[in-house]
């Protein structure tokens, strides 16, 4: 059981950090001001962002977020 919840917490996590990294890449896109972020933020953002594209409507963003998902257990 902790085995399961323990797996739960982390996929939890996973998907938290993908909300978040779409906020992160919206903002980005919005601003144009890289130069303000820390290099870990550039690295993230060439990382995840690549893949991310700027929202400009309303669309389903289940599928950019498990996109975000995969590219965050493959980098991380």
């Amino acid at each position: 059981n902790e085995a399961l919840l323990t797996n739960k917490v982390i996929q939890n996590t996973f998907d938290v950090i993908a909300v978040l990294s779409l906020s992160l890449c919206q903002a980005c896109n919005i601003q144009k001001n890289y130069k303000k972020l820390s290099s870990k933020t550039r690295k993230h953002i060439e990382t995840i962002g690549k893949d991310v594209p700027f929202i400009e409507e309303d669309v389903e963003i289940r599928p950019l977020l498990e996109n975000i998902v995969k590219q965050l257990k493959l980098s991380y």
